[in-house]
């Protein structure tokens, strides 16, 4: 079995070639859908968003997929949930 151990990555994972992306609200797996389907391919790591409520399995992406780059969107989304929250 094989699993990315990666310090960098808060929100991403590599588990036997599942690409697991961990979502701590389910209302933000819509917005990384829209920024992963163009890179969708028809092998590579299976993405599975692991939300709180359950996990859900989803399309293929490339091998060679950034990592870094879908960490940092996924945690661009949570900052600009919290900075939004700190306004009101």
């Amino acid at each position: 079995m094989f699993i990315s151990t990666a310090p960098e990555y808060s929100y991403v994972k590599v588990v036997n070639g599942q690409l697991f992306i961990k979502l701590e609200r389910a209302m933000h797996m819509e917005k990384v859908k829209k920024f992963l389907l163009p890179k969708e391919s028809k092998e590579g790591y299976k993405v599975v968003f692991d939300t709180p409520l359950s996990k859900e399995r989803w399309i293929f992406v490339p091998k060679d997929i950034d990592l870094k780059e879908i960490d940092d969107f996924v945690g661009g989304l949570y900052n600009a949930n919290r900075t939004q929250l700190s306004k009101t």
